[in-house]
């Protein structure tokens, strides 16, 4: 608070919260749907603090209880409805989820407030619970606190937080709408924008190039699809079905859009004609999500999230044949974000084998080589059309561009080329590139546009009205 320069205490890429305790140790969620691990507040090598169990997709929002052992946090299932709050304790020898107690079945963050209450989010309102440190359980009923605090539904994250000494504060809102999409010319001058800001975890340009396809969140954690006509200004939406509809990835034809739904309790990729002429039908049942589908229409690259033994991987569904997903990349590490060359000869995908993301390229639809495309950190790869550059997204957040030639069994990469510094406020966990070389991606609504913060001092006091 007083200044002085920044201390980079361990790797967190993609974090989903952390805690800091009187120990000085942190307990935190280094990326999206992983598990705990701890550090200690002067850096070093962090160690895992939980395991995930059967039908849990990640364990995340850490909030110390004032013993500064025992700590909250949410455990997201496979079934949103299954979510729940546990007590963990950063002393756990086994650092596993037998070591905890369950508070609530809540699909929520949460935090502890004195003189006891355990407070979480529920369709809006803010809750809070008497909760016993000493027991490590509710005590009582919940009594609603605040209506209308906003949801990140790409974050299952309300917003809100508390303070030792009585201060609360929330985004007001029924959810956030923090993103739009936007256009970006190769130099990163701002080109225009696509339908309306939203809370948007995804999407991808038709192979025409006239439709967006995106998923946008709802209050709650859901979320459906939509299509957005480039030439018309027009949306529609795609998906009706409860639950989470994202991730769409185009066909190569255009004719139908493979997703993943969690509506049947896990995450399975569906495929639907985008006449709506037919239903959806079920591709492969608890693989993740669709992460590229190849000029050939013969596969669609998957990615489950989460295995306990190797993390995300990259795995390939054949669409003829026996119709069967198998594993191609999954090793020990994170391999995930996976794309494939127009000429379908080249998977680009990310791995942090190094000790931090990069953007490696190997060949299909059988491994042989491997090359690595970036130098200084990369993610997001994403082919140009015509399959001569690929962009990536580097560690210090610029837009690179990398020239590629390649004969049947050599991969040669140029050095890559900066393009444009992407922007702070930029929301860029995906990006897409038009025929014409320009770069779509969601970007931060001005300020001037985001819901209010609302400050309660001494909110406790109106608990007792």
């Amino acid at each position: 608070m007083t200044g002085g320069p920044a201390l980079t205490l361990c790797d967190a890429p993609d974090a989903r919260g952390a805690s800091w305790s009187a120990r000085e140790v942190i307990v935190f969620t280094p990326a999206n749907n992983s598990k705990l691990f701890r550090v200690s507040s002067e850096g070093g090598n962090p160690t895992p603090l939980t395991e995930l169990g059967p039908g849990e997709r990640t364990h995340r929002n850490p909030w110390f209880l004032p013993d500064s052992r025992h700590f909250l946090y949410s455990s997201v299932g496979l079934d949103y409805a299954q979510s729940a709050i546990y007590v963990g304790d950063v002393d756990s020898p086994d650092h596993n989820s037998k070591d905890r107690r369950l508070v609530a079945h809540i699909n929520s963050n949460t935090a502890y407030a004195a003189p006891g209450y355990f407070l979480y989010a529920r369709q809006g309102t803010l809750m809070a619970q008497p909760f016993d440190v000493g027991k490590l359980a509710t005590t009582g009923e919940a009594i609603p606190v605040a209506e209308g605090v906003a949801f990140g539904g790409t974050s299952i994250r309300a917003m809100f937080s508390v303070s030792r000494n009585g201060v609360l504060t929330y985004v007001s809102g029924a959810s956030l709408s923090n993103s739009q999409l936007t256009w970006f010319e190769r130099t990163g001058k701002a080109a225009g924008t696509v339908g309306v800001a939203g809370s948007i975890r995804w999407g991808m340009i038709s192979p025409d190039g006239r439709t967006v396809a995106a998923d946008l969140a709802e209050p709650g954690g859901s979320s459906d699809l939509w299509l957005h006509d480039l030439a018309r200004g027009t949306a529609s939406r795609f998906t009706f079905t409860p639950g989470g509809n994202l991730y769409p990835m185009w066909s190569p034809d255009g004719a139908a859009i493979a997703f993943m739904s969690n509506r049947e309790s896990d995450d399975s990729l569906y495929v639907k004609p985008t006449t709506g002429a037919m239903p959806e039908r079920l591709l492969d049942k608890a693989r993740g999500r669709p992460v590229d589908w190849s000029r050939d229409g013969q596969f669609i690259i998957e990615e489950p999230r989460g295995d306990p033994k190797t993390g995300d991987d990259v795995w390939v569904l054949p669409l003829l044949g026996d119709r069967k997903s198998f594993p191609y990349l999954n090793s020990p590490f994170y391999e995930g974000l996976a794309r494939l060359s127009p000429n379908g000869q080249w998977l680009a995908y990310v791995s942090n084998e190094s000790k931090r993301q990069e953007v490696y390229v190997v060949t299909f639809p059988k491994l042989g080589g491997k090359w690595q495309v970036s130098t200084n950190g990369g993610t997001q790869p994403v082919w140009s059309r015509d399959g001569r550059e690929v962009y990536f997204i580097s560690g210090d957040r610029k837009m690179m561009a990398v020239e590629v030639k390649g004969t049947a069994n050599h991969f040669e990469p140029s050095i890559p080329m900066t393009l444009f510094d992407v922007h702070e406020s930029a929301q860029a966990e995906w990006f897409d590139v038009s025929k014409d070389g320009r770069f779509l991606m969601p970007a931060a609504v001005e300020e001037s546009t985001n819901p209010p913060l609302t400050v309660v001092v001494n909110w406790t006091a109106g608990l007792k009205k």
